[in-house]
Formats: structure tokens, C-alpha cells, sequence
């Protein structure tokens, strides 16, 4: 008897377990359902990249090159790209309160980062503006 009551009980514990592990399966994959990584929209991606760089309007004459989102439901980042011609970029960095307030410096291949407190609980910001001042990348992420 002692035996079959320890079968008993150790089939059932292995069903219990099963089943958790099963439900944790589901939970994941329903987190990545509702927060999935890479699929955000656009104009959601712009617009949270902007309260979190603390930046202005993209200009109505900047073309999007890309809008990228990585992350899940713990962290999210979003890069930005577009092109407008120098001016504008200008224009756009001196009315951003973000990029408007860093100090700039130039890395190795000669894009001009400017780094700064990001805003709206995001733990980072970046903009960075291509040699010929013609592109920019926007670069955030919360985690």
C-alpha cells in the first residue's frame, strides 16, 4: 500500500508540474503577443522616440529612412532614422530640448553624436548626424 501511495502521489506532482509548466508557456507567449518586439508602428515609434529624446517635430520635409523597435515587455528601444537637408537638421537639433541642451562631440567616422538626459522615464537618449549633416539617427531605450 505504501508503495501505490507513493506512485500516487508522485503522478500527481508530475501532472501538477506539467501543468505550471504548460500555463508558463502560454504566459510567455502571450506577453510577446500583446508586447511584441519589432512590430510597433511607426508613427508610435516616432512619437515615444520624441518624449523620450526630449525631441521636436521631425520635420515635414524629412523622409523616413527607417524605424526599427527591439525589445519585449521588460525592455523596449527604438532607433530612428531620416534624412532632410542640413538646415533643417539644424533647425530640428536647435528647437529639441534633448539634443538642443548636450554638449556634441564627433566619433571615429565623423557623425556628430550629441548625448543627454533622456526624458519620459527612458534611461537613455542619442542623436547622431551623419559627415554631411543630411541624416540623423535617434537612438532610446527604457529598460
Amino acid at each position: 500500500m505504501k508503495g501505490t501511495s507513493a506512485k500516487k502521489w508522485l503522478l500527481g506532482a508530475g501532472c501538477l508540474g506539467l501543468f505550471l509548466a504548460a500555463g508558463l508557456v502560454v504566459l510567455i507567449a502571450l506577453a510577446f503577443l500583446v508586447f511584441p518586439a519589432g512590430r510597433t508602428d511607426q508613427a508610435s515609434a516616432i512619437a515615444t522616440a520624441r518624449e523620450w529624446g526630449r525631441l521636436a517635430e521631425i520635420p515635414a520635409t524629412a523622409s523616413i529612412l527607417t524605424t526599427e523597435a527591439l525589445g519585449s515587455s521588460f525592455t523596449r528601444e527604438f532607433t530612428i532614422t531620416f534624412r532632410d537637408t542640413p538646415g533643417n537638421i539644424r533647425t530640428w537639433i536647435a528647437s529639441s530640448p534633448g539634443p538642443a541642451s548636450a554638449t556634441r562631440s564627433v566619433d571615429d567616422s565623423g557623425w556628430t553624436l550629441y548625448e543627454y538626459p533622456a526624458g519620459g522615464g527612458a534611461a537613455f537618449a542619442e542623436i547622431r548626424v551623419s559627415p554631411e549633416g543630411d541624416v540623423v539617427r535617434i537612438r532610446t531605450f527604457w529598460s
